[in-house]
């Protein structure tokens, strides 16, 4: 399956998971991913930007050992469990969990909650203003190619509340060490280059 043809069916998805098969993982994408993450089970965000189709997609994955855990929570919650099947495609290369959620206006906020203050799509802190003085962000300004243009103003926020914040639990060892390099420089230089 292409990235065009996962994003059409996440575009139309109102209150389904999709899981699609990929070699010897499962991974849901974008509006799924948070449904999987949010009802069944809090697994680590991934994110990409894809020149293809110009955009951000957020997915998920786990070994397809782990797909009977995941579908016995999705039948205690009740909802329903599809395998299918196209083209002569090996059955569960696709499963479709229906009756989760309607809640089309949650995707958006939980998008935006998916970057965390130290590394914001396409921007990090590379263009943060530092006060040396108080140990405080005053200003980070970034924007991504295909999402609204923000600007996060993060006054009187120690670098202790950064680290409290940042997600160890949930990140690679490359992340943690990129996120402790982050802080480094800002204590160092004031600012991120």
């Amino acid at each position: 399956m292409t990235v065009k043809e996962i994003i059409a069916i996440e575009l139309a998805n109102v209150n389904s998971i999709y899981l699609l098969k990929e070699g010897m993982f499962y991974r849901a994408y974008n509006r799924s991913a948070m449904r999987v993450v949010i009802y069944l089970k809090p697994f680590k965000v991934n994110h990409k930007f894809v020149k293809t189709v110009q955009q951000e997609i957020f997915y998920v994955g786990f070994p397809c050992s782990s797909l009977k855990s995941i579908q016995q929570h999705a039948i205690e919650k009740g909802w329903q469990i599809l395998e299918l099947s196209e083209n002569g495609e090996d059955a569960g290369k696709k499963i479709v969990i229906s009756g989760v959620s309607d809640k089309d206006e949650d995707y958006q906020p939980w998008v935006d909650k998916q970057y965390d203050p130290l590394n914001p799509p396409n921007g990090g802190l590379q263009d943060a203003v530092f006060d040396k003085q108080t140990n405080c962000v005053l200003k980070s300004l970034s924007s991504g190619e295909g999402f609204r243009e923000r600007s996060v103003v993060m006054e009187d926020e120690p670098i202790i509340q950064l680290i409290t914040d940042f997600p160890i639990e949930n990140a690679t060892p490359k992340e943690a060490l990129m996120f402790v390099n982050k802080l480094k420089q800002l204590v160092r230089h004031g600012n991120v280059r």
